[in-house]
């Protein structure tokens, strides 16, 4: 849990830093579209953080938490890498290979939250 829990309190708005810096000239551009996409962004790496300090503190809603991030990052990351508002260097046809990576690995970390008895001890 302690790797989720670093994952979400600092890789996450880490990286979303600085592909939002990244991505900033482009929102300008894209208007009111890409500056919504961008407050979800910022929502989902808010509760990334939040999930990662539950689940470092070993609170009791921590894994309702971070279930509900992993859903939301399933949701945006769709959003954003079916827009081209946020860059990626993604090469033609590397999107939905992308996508299914984010889907992958936030499935599998639910499904753990879910079923593990050792997760559901610690939170029930």
């Amino acid at each position: 849990m302690l790797v989720l829990a670093g994952l979400l309190a600092v890789w996450v708005p880490v990286a979303f830093a600085l592909e939002a810096a990244a991505a900033l000239p482009r929102v300008v551009g894209y208007g009111w579209r890409a500056g919504l996409l961008l407050v979800a962004r910022v929502v989902v790496a808010g509760l990334a953080v939040v999930a990662g300090r539950a689940l470092w503190a070993a609170a009791p809603h921590a894994r309702r938490l971070a279930q509900a991030w992993l859903a939301l990052d399933v949701a945006v990351s769709a959003l954003t890498l079916a827009t081209p508002y946020f860059p990626g260097g993604w090469l033609p046809g590397m999107r939905p290979w992308a996508f299914a990576a984010v889907a992958a690995f936030d499935g599998a970390w639910f499904v753990y939250l879910s079923v593990s008895r050792r997760v559901r001890a610690c939170w029930p």
